[in-house]
């Protein structure tokens, strides 16, 4: 296993081992140049964000509001959700859409009713889309400092989370958990 001084694990893999710097994100040059598809991903995360921001949160009924909410419910007869029309049950994601509107605006309580996960996957695509700005504007790579082995736990407990949530959800047919 190969050292790397971006993250604080010592040689052995340990996490924090003495005299190793804390975690904290860090500018360092990058090995590549920004490509098409780093541009297309920045666009596709800034554009998440924005949509998210500028979507009211609330819609003329007072439910917690998505974009296009009632174009969608008109056009289709439901939601943005196939797998909820199709099935009418909520799947894991059920939620998020207007969770991240929540969140957008503040409202963190009323994002992690409509879906529990949604401040963790909130929080990532705001990393990634930190991320691909200072790659696409800088020429650097964001690097976060969290050791390996934490990440991959965190991945791991989000996976955790979203198949247990889809479990609830079609066990008990309610969207909010």
């Amino acid at each position: 296993m190969s050292h790397d001084a971006t993250h604080a694990t010592g040689p052995d893999g340990a996490d924090g081992a003495p005299g190793q710097r804390p975690w904290r994100p860090a500018l360092v040059p990058s090995d590549r140049r920004a490509g098409r598809y780093d541009r297309l991903e920045l666009l596709l995360f800034a554009a998440v964000l924005a949509l998210a921001a500028l979507t009211p949160p609330r819609d003329a009924l007072g439910r917690p509001n998505a974009p296009l909410r009632t174009t969608l419910e008109e056009s289709t007869g439901g939601g943005l959700c196939v797998w909820k029309r199709v099935t009418d049950r909520p799947c894991a994601g059920c939620g998020l859409t207007r969770g991240f509107v929540q969140l957008a605006h503040g409202e963190v309580v009323a994002a992690l009713r409509l879906n529990p996960l949604t401040p963790a996957v909130f929080a990532w695509v705001v990393w990634r889309a930190l991320e691909l700005l200072a790659f696409v504007a800088l020429g650097r790579r964001l690097v976060h400092g969290i050791p390996p082995r934490w990440v991959w736990r965190l991945y791991g407990a989000c996976g955790i989370g979203f198949v247990t949530l889809a479990a609830a959800r079609w066990i008990l047919g309610v969207e909010g958990l």
